[in-house]
């Protein structure tokens, strides 16, 4: 009888284990989709924020060059269910050692179905048929895969479906990992969405410096109630974290409304930094908000003729600062060009910038800049310079090479404002657009979303379309 029992419960072990792994198999079926021999769910497990450098290709390639297919199959993802056999042989993987070189990196389901939700995010608006099943996954049991979904939903629907409701009720979750998730996604709400813009004004007393810098920039945008943001962004001035001061006094040059108010809390803000001897990066940072205020900041005029007066970059940015204020004046460009000359000093990728803005009134720069375009030891600046001298001059020889070299994947520092410049340029600057495409899938997050905003202005249809 015994030996009958044992019969019965082995095979009714084999029958489990055999259902088992056809429920696996039948729920792992991999997709149709292919993209450089490899499958959708290869690419789709690998994908990260992070690129390895020295790869041939990054797994977010795959999102922006497989086809409009892919978001289909990431939204199939996200309903992949968690199995035990899928995790056990994850946690044994990681302890073969020498042998793993024979099998597969394996990916356990949660983390497929996060990778799905971010994948969906990074593609942007054109993954708007996913926004359905990235609600349902809101209630996912894997906390990751539920803040990859709040991000996502701030990043393609911008805050309409009501996800806006959603991401300001999940800033009253304890888990701070949730709360930043809901964060990052509500900056992607704004301008437009008042319900964002009241919840972020709440953050900018958060104890967290990184949630009051997130807040702080993202209140910039905010295009609706300027007059409820600007004290809060003039006592952010003033922050403990550098982070928060920086993205306070950006938001501030860019609010709407009262201007010259704006202006009279940086300058009060520069005068006491000046008087305690603060980092020179403060310093830089409430010159280069006053300059884009323009005009608006005819106040903090003296203040800056006399920081002009020194040969570093303060009195580089200074000089950049009095022309923006006073732009019929031809005396700060000619200053500029002296500067760039002797361009030993100062900060001469700032100066060229600048001259390059100013077309055809900076051309007596031609010469300078074209002796800067031939350096060979600085291609952040080469690249700059040789943008402004075409910028100034049309004949002058195009530097979409140069641009489009620099933001290649070996490059490493920089790019983020060779990245501005060509979203300066807008649509002349589209030779340089495959370049930039490159960037939605070659480096981190924060490149990404640099490279969309450029995007937005050289080459929308890019983003409208990413797999054309």
């Amino acid at each position: 009888m015994n030996h009958r029992r044992w019969s019965l419960f082995l095979l009714l072990a084999m029958l489990g284990t055999l259902g088992w792994w056809l429920l696996a198999r039948h729920q792992s079926r991999p997709s149709v989709l292919r993209w450089n021999g490899q499958s959708a769910e290869y690419w789709i497990g690998r994908l990260s924020y992070h690129d390895l450098e020295g790869a041939e290709v990054s797994a977010e390639e795959f999102l922006f060059s497989a086809g409009p297919e892919v978001v289909p199959v990431l939204t199939s993802g996200l309903q992949k269910h968690d199995h035990w056999i899928y995790d056990q042989w994850h946690a044994l993987y990681f302890k073969l050692g020498q042998w793993q070189r024979y099998f597969s990196l394996p990916v356990n389901r949660a983390g497929y179905r996060a990778n799905c939700a971010r994948g969906l995010g990074l593609i942007g608006p054109p993954a708007s048929a996913a926004v359905p099943n990235l609600k349902v996954a809101l209630r996912d049991p894997n906390p990751e895969v539920r803040r990859a979904s709040l991000g996502a939903l701030g990043r393609i629907t911008r805050g309409t479906s009501g996800v806006t409701e959603l991401l300001v009720a999940g800033l009253a979750d304890p888990d701070p990992h949730h709360r930043l998730a809901c964060l990052w996604a509500l900056k992607h709400c704004l301008p437009g969405h008042p319900k964002a813009a009241e919840a972020l004004r709440g953050i900018m007393v958060d104890p967290d410096s990184n949630f009051r810098a997130i807040a702080a920039e993202a209140l910039g945008r905010d295009i609706t109630s300027a007059h409820l943001n600007f004290p809060l962004l003039t006592n952010a001035l003033h922050d403990s974290s550098l982070a928060v001061r920086m993205r306070a006094a950006r938001s501030l040059a860019r609010l709407p409304g009262d201007r010259t108010g704006s202006a009279d809390a940086l300058r009060f803000a520069l005068e006491t930094k000046l008087s305690s001897r603060s980092n020179d990066l403060d310093i830089l940072i409430l010159i280069g908000a006053l300059s884009d205020l323009g005009p608006d900041a005819r106040s903090a005029k003296p203040l800056l003729l006399r920081l002009s007066q020194t040969n570093d970059a303060s009195g580089d940015y200074a000089l950049i600062g009095l022309g923006r204020l006073e732009p019929a004046d031809p005396r700060w460009t000619e200053e500029l060009v002296l500067r760039l000359e002797l361009s030993s000093t100062g900060d001469p990728f700032g100066v060229a910038w600048e001259l390059g803005r100013r077309g055809e009134f900076a051309r007596d720069a031609l010469p300078a800049l074209g002796r800067l375009a031939t350096m060979t030891n600085n291609a952040r600046l080469q690249t700059m310079a040789a943008t402004s001298a075409w910028r100034i001059d049309p004949a002058s020889p195009e530097p979409f090479s140069l641009l489009s070299n620099y933001l290649s994947p070996t490059s490493v520092f920089g790019r983020y404002e060779i990245v501005r410049l060509l979203g300066e340029l807008g649509p002349a600057g589209r030779p340089a657009a495959p370049a930039l495409r490159r960037l939605l899938y070659s480096r981190g997050i924060m490149m990404h979303d640099y490279a969309r905003e450029a995007l937005e202005s050289v080459a929308p249809d890019i983003l409208e379309n990413p797999w054309n």
